[in-house]
């Protein structure tokens, strides 16, 4: 009999934990990916038959790379370029199991140098003596998936990068069934007794934000203006679309308004989850504090940022809530756009085992403006594979909403989107300041706008700081309009000469003489 835990006191074969694996990862998985997701689960530990795996469980210290084998087993199978190709998917996987996906590599890499995909493969010759393996056959019967489905979706790119991109979202996604199976079954063998089970009553938790919402009276022309957003926003969120973009100005509701739209898809829609994403840490804690306090009675709300520790907390539930941002099994779950984005591009399995609980899930994504525009198309197409492949809907939320439809027709092809705000008039309600372009300035002008409105401006500051004979000058307050200070400062220091134009965190200590 060959194990591939023990304890003190038990033991589990190979093909119990093969097995169990399959099958959760399979029960992670949408019906896309299922069939890849079981086989992987079957083949990812074959590597365990050998006997120098077996003496690594009786503490004998010997080195043994396991996790390659099942790599190499499932791509003999492959015969043709297509299931080749596609089986690479299944190698990345089970070859990362533990360390995380690998590059690929090229086909002249060195088996024993390189530890790209395609020199790991290469390791057949490694697995003789005690390192073979090749038992499994007597209890483990490993196939090629069925490949159909999956390949038309990729068939049915629209370019080159679109078709890499899909695969490389097919590839992370199988890897986060597959992870996060391999962890949750090797921790029921090990802890048995672990509650994993968190509180999520929808219903209740609609009837709070109704009561909440009751709550408000719309008894000034302000408060009026914000009520009519808010049903309008409400109203036509009340649909089948996989992206609605709420555009509603600050000071007008909108991450109660959210939260509730969030509620309402939840329900009516049967999904699994509520995942608020927030840009700053800053504005994260208040947001949740939101929640806890409408919510608390009714759902477990897990925070997973920087600036939460579950650790001050010894209770049940605190450790629930811990071991849940492991992989975002939990029903209500606040956290930042870069853990979000992390979960959906990183390449470690500590990363990745959250992506598949992506799924089934209404995702807000809190001042959606804030992504970095350089960051604008991966973060959208991960979105867009979201919403097609894995039957969640997203929520764009900002009050300074970016016109994106020309970006969703490019990088989210098919998935379809809506305003929820149609009707902006009441947004003059909301108006606190204008802006005003004046155009291109000189020095001049600018000098002049500085005395109609009592400021001092750079070279006034240089001539006080050169008639006081000071040893260094600082500028710092500067006026909007100047984007560039710097480009001012060869004029400023022909002035005087040890002049600085601050920026923030700019420190210095200051020692005043007895």
């Amino acid at each position: 009999m060959k194990y591939a835990h023990t304890t003190d006191d038990k033991k589990q074969t190979i093909k119990e934990h093969l097995s169990g694996v399959a099958e959760k990862a399979s029960e992670n998985s949408n019906a896309l990916m299922k069939s890849l997701a079981y086989t992987a689960g079957m083949a990812h530990d074959i590597g365990k038959y050998a006997d120098d795996f077996q003496k690594r469980l009786e503490n004998i210290p010997i080195k043994y790379e396991h996790s390659t084998c099942g790599a190499i087993e499932i791509g003999a199978l492959a015969k043709d370029a297509v299931q080749k190709n596609m089986t690479y998917m299944l190698q990345y996987c089970i070859a990362g199991h533990h360390t995380g996906l690998p590059d690929g590599g090229t086909p002249v890499d060195f088996a024993e140098a390189d530890t790209t995909l395609q020199a790991r493969l290469k390791r057949r010759k490694n697995y003789f003596g005690t390192a073979d393996y090749s038992s499994y056959k007597k209890e483990i019967e490993l196939k090629l998936p069925d490949y159909t489905g999956v390949l038309a979706e990729l068939q049915n790119s629209n370019d080159k990068s679109d078709f890499i991109e899909k695969y490389a979202f097919f590839t992370r996604y199988l890897f986060s069934c597959l992870t996060d199976a391999d962890f949750l079954d090797t921790e029921r063998f090990c802890n048995p007794d672990i509650d994993r089970n968190l509180r999520c009553d929808s219903k209740k938790m609609e009837q709070a934000i109704d009561d909440k919402f009751k709550g408000f009276t719309a008894d000034t022309p302000l408060k009026k203006a914000r009520n009519i957003l808010q049903k309008q926003a409400i109203i036509n969120s009340d649909s089948n679309k996989q992206i609605s973009i709420l555009n509603m100005p600050t000071g007008s509701g909108k991450t109660l308004c959210s939260m509730k739209i969030a509620i309402n898809k939840m329900i009516k829609h049967q999904k699994k989850r509520i995942i608020y994403v927030i840009p700053y840490t800053s504005i994260i804690e208040q947001t949740a504090e939101v929640f806890e306090n409408i919510f608390g009675e009714y759902a477990d709300i897990v925070q997973h940022h920087s600036n939460y520790c579950y650790d001050t907390e010894n209770d049940s539930t605190a450790e629930k809530l811990k071991r849940s941002t492991e992989n975002w099994d939990a029903p209500i779950i606040i956290t930042t756009s870069v853990q979000f984005f992390q979960s959906l591009y990183h390449y470690k399995g500590s990363g990745l085992r959250k992506l598949h609980n992506m799924a089934d899930a209404v995702i807000v994504f809190d001042e959606i403006h804030m992504i970095p525009l350089e960051c604008l198309q991966p973060c959208l197409r991960g979105i867009g594979y979201i919403t097609k492949y894995l039957n969640s809907e997203a929520v764009f939320l900002s009050a300074t909403m970016p016109d994106y439809s020309d970006y969703l027709e490019k990088y989210m092809s098919g998935v379809s989107y809506s305003h929820l705000i149609s009707d902006k008039s009441a947004f003059s309600h909301f108006k606190k300041c204008r802006y005003t372009y004046i155009g291109k300035t000189e020095l001049e002008s600018i000098a002049g706008k500085a005395k109609e409105y009592k400021h001092m401006t750079f070279y006034e500051a240089a001539q006080l700081a050169k008639e006081a004979n000071v040893k260094e000058m600082w500028l710092t307050h500067y006026s909007p309009s100047l984007n560039h200070p710097e480009e001012f400062m060869d004029e400023v220091c022909a002035i005087f000469p040890n002049s600085i134009a601050a920026k923030d965190k700019r420190s210095v200590e200051l020692v005043f003489e007895e």
